[in-house]
């Protein structure tokens, strides 16, 4: 505690022995709280009696305002009180009286302290919060204790947090406080950084002492997924923490195909053994998917959420030999690869001049099909002369979205049949070029660009072919 200065003033008023206007002013340790002071007068000297005796009192001398004043009946000596709430705790003060006595000709006014530029202080108490803050992977208990609790008992407690220093929500209110009392805190994000502070307010709920920022991290569980191993159409994963000591209740992984990602819940697992595995089967060839693991604690509060990662089944043994582009193919052959990932995509070769008597076209499609029924791949073949097209076969359909194309041999002399198929076709003319190409068609006018569920796959080989 600090004492108020004890300040003595005397002023003469007129000459000879009588006594003139003295003050003193004083505030003893005992009447300063933490938002409350009490002001004694003391009066000596006064022959005249008293009339006023005014109180300014700011946080600087310079922005020291009337705050109270006695007027007419005095006692010696007087006191101003200022009750709980006027004051912030904690804080300096600086003040001054001005005292006016009741001469029944001229009042006599002093200053005290008497110079304009002196001004008496007293410090409020400081009220003290100390938190201890424990954590666990989705909880966190925040202990609040002070100093000075039954001196000034509490009338509540307010915890405020969030994600953000700086910028908090209120989270809970203790209104019967102990000494000490704890904030629990559930559903909070498994390794996730909060910042926080504690508002008391004392009993007569007239002031708050707002605590300093204060930050916690909440234990990370820290699960890992990796490829164990691959098996045809099935995807072997091994789950596991870095936390030895882990209690996990269980393990959802969730999977999807294609740009979407997670669609899908593939497998739980409600007994965790750490590692774990869980197989995804049924992947298409050329299929993309992304996969990602979720850890639920046992009172099912924290989430462990692993990133998403991605992985790709290989294409299908038409394109072995030739997808890799370190392998050279045939002079007479070209090879194209194109990807689909939403309605209205279209891929060509352009038009490529006829130098040979027959080509030979190999079309295939893999990768993961999509839900919608007609959102599906067509290729065809054209013939060209002079700017008009003439559609002579459809290489894949529009319905098969996954399906592994047989090749196909075209002539390009009138007359002839295809090899495999042996399909007859009319006499046509295939003019001087010829092109390949693949769309994906949608039936819904509303979804030209919509996304596919999953990524599709066209590839396409062209043999020249000057003799058979």
């Amino acid at each position: 505690m600090k004492k108020f200065l004890i300040v003595c003033l005397m002023l003469l008023l007129g000459a000879s022995s009588s006594m003139a206007l003295e003050g003193i002013a004083s505030a003893p340790d005992t009447l300063i709280g933490y938002t409350s002071a009490s002001f004694v007068i003391t009066y000596a000297n006064a022959d005249t009696g008293m009339w006023k005796s005014v109180l300014f009192v700011g946080k600087t001398g310079a922005a020291a305002t009337r705050l109270d004043s006695i007027q007419g009946t005095h006692t010696n000596p007087d006191t101003i009180a200022k009750a709980a709430g006027t004051f912030e705790n904690g804080t300096t003060y600086y003040y001054y009286l001005e005292l006016t006595d009741s001469s029944a000709t001229t009042h006599t006014t002093i200053r005290v302290p008497a110079s304009a530029n002196n001004y008496m202080t007293f410090t409020t108490d400081d009220f003290t919060q100390n938190l201890t803050i424990t954590t666990g992977y989705s909880t966190a208990s925040v202990i609040h204790d002070s100093v000075g609790y039954y001196v000034a008992p509490l009338d509540s407690i307010v915890l405020q947090y969030g994600t953000v220093s700086g910028t908090y929500t209120v989270a809970d209110t203790i209104t019967s406080v102990t000494h000490p009392d704890a904030f629990a805190l559930t559903g909070l994000m498994e390794g996730g950084t909060y910042y926080g502070r504690v508002i008391a307010y004392l009993a007569d709920s007239s002031i708050t002492d707002s605590s300093s920022e204060y930050s916690w991290t909440c234990t990370d569980l820290q699960y890992e997924v990796e490829v164990l191993r691959t098996n045809l159409d099935s995807l072997i994963l091994k789950v596991d923490t870095v936390n030895a000591d882990l209690a996990v209740d269980s393990l959802i992984l969730q999977w999807g195909a294609g740009l979407r990602g997670i669609t899908a819940v593939a497998d739980t697992i409600t007994t965790v053994t750490e590692p774990d595995t869980f197989i995804i089967t049924g992947l298409v060839e050329g299929g993309v998917y992304k996969y990602r693991l979720l850890a639920f604690l046992p009172d099912s509060s924290a989430i462990e959420t692993t990133a998403v990662a991605t992985y790709t089944r290989d294409h299908n043994s038409f394109v072995e030999g030739f997808y890799d582009a370190t392998v050279k193919l045939p002079d007479n052959a070209r090879f194209w690869d194109w990807e689909f990932t939403k309605s209205a995509d279209y891929y060509g070769t352009g038009r490529i001049p006829i130098t040979t008597p027959w080509i030979r076209v190999h079309a295939a499609i893999d990768g993961e099909d999509d839900a919608a029924t007609y959102d599906s791949i067509e290729v065809f073949i054209w013939s060209w002369d002079f700017g008009d097209s003439t559609v002579i076969d459809t290489l894949i359909t529009v319905d098969a979205d996954t399906t592994t194309i047989t090749p196909l041999s075209f002539r390009l002399y009138p007359g002839e049949f295809t090899d495999t198929s042996a399909q007859i076709y009319p006499v046509l003319g295939w003019e001087t070029f010829y092109s390949v190409s693949a769309t994906m068609t949608d039936s819904s006018t509303a979804s030209f660009n919509d996304s596919t569920l999953g990524t599709r796959s066209v590839f396409l080989i062209i043999e020249e072919i000057s003799d058979r």
